[in-house]
Order: C-alpha cells, then structure tokens, then sequence
C-alpha cells in the first residue's frame, strides 16, 4: 500500500517469468485452499444418477439449457 496515494502497487510474475507491475484501489486475492473439491458425506449420494460434479472440477460439456 502506498500511503501517499493509498493505492496498493503489485507486481505479478506468469508463468513463463514475465511480470507485470500494476497499481489498484482494492485488491482480491483469489489464491489458496478453496480449488480442492471437498464432498461432503450426504445420504443417498452414490444412488444420485444425475450429473455431478464440484465447482472446481467444472463439467463445461454438460448442457445445463432448459431444452438439454
């Protein structure tokens, strides 16, 4: 945080080395534990026939349309 400006100043690196400086009102991190998938024990699950998935193994071949 810049206490001048009272912005943050962030530099990220890709993942081919190459980084980017920038500078932001707000910022969000997005990084951590919440991409593992944890299913919770619910009654009946393994009897469900429909599809299932967790958001973080996201079915984007599943046609989610009213007329799918």
């Amino acid at each position: 945080m810049d206490d001048d400006t009272k912005k943050w100043e962030v530099e990220t690196r890709s993942a081919d080395g190459r980084t980017a400086r920038f500078t932001a009102n707000v910022v969000v991190t997005a990084v951590g534990f919440l991409d593992r998938p944890s299913i919770p024990a619910i009654a009946g699950l393994d009897d469900f026939a429909g599809p299932m998935f967790h958001t973080a193994q996201w079915d984007h071949d599943l046609d989610l349309s009213a007329s799918g």
